[in-house]
């Protein structure tokens, strides 16, 4: 019932008409495409052959990284049916369709089956209700060996690093001290943007 509730709660929270107005705006505003582009090259970088992004929204990254990996596989998870929507209209207009889908899913039951080399999220992971648990939970299921890269804005610490995630960013003190049992944990901090990542141990 606690999963369904969250679902329900991200469903509303993402719903049709903001979910147009914020294709909308992060795909024209330079400061956030810069963001995206830092983190497709990030993501890139590793030369995956295949990629989960969860709550990947309108797709904008994912497209960035299909074409800049002509091989690569990329499945979007994201919890609104509008966002899915817009991801796949977009990647048809770009012509990387065949390579990259989104579908309806949630950090806690994304609805697929598979493994990928490359499990990321990206100012998106503030919204998820168990956290780190879904993170150790993803790895489990979609990952032989690999890296999940969590990246979000920097905010300053609340004094309570559990209450990172509703607050639309990370604090340096949550991202040092958060651990996933199993894996080797990096942290990179540069230019406002928090890159937090596990890569499980071989």
């Amino acid at each position: 019932m606690e999963n369904k509730t969250n679902e329900q709660k991200e469903k509303a929270e993402f719903g049709p008409v903001f979910s147009m107005l914020y294709s909308f705006f992060s795909s024209r505003s330079r400061s956030q495409r810069r963001v995206y582009s830092t983190i497709a090259e990030d993501v890139a970088s590793f030369n995956p052959a295949t990629i989960l992004e969860m709550g990947s929204g309108p797709g904008i990254e994912a497209a960035m990284i299909a074409q800049r990996i002509p091989h690569v596989k990329i499945t979007c998870i994201d919890p609104s049916p509008t966002m899915v929507k817009i991801a796949n209209d977009r990647f048809t207009k770009l012509s990387v369709r065949d390579r990259a889908v989104s579908k309806v899913g949630y950090s806690s039951n994304t609805g697929i089956e598979g493994k990928f080399d490359i499990i990321f999220c990206s100012q998106s992971f503030h919204h998820w209700e168990n956290g780190i648990r879904d993170v150790a939970n993803l790895m489990e299921k979609h990952m032989a060996q690999g890296t999940f890269i969590i990246y979000e804005t920097l905010v300053a610490d609340s004094g309570n690093d559990n209450k990172s995630r509703h607050r639309h960013g990370m604090s340096r003190e949550f991202a040092e001290s958060t651990e996933v049992q199993g894996t080797e944990k990096t942290v990179k901090i540069q230019d406002g943007l928090v890159t937090l990542r596990f890569t499980k141990k071989k």
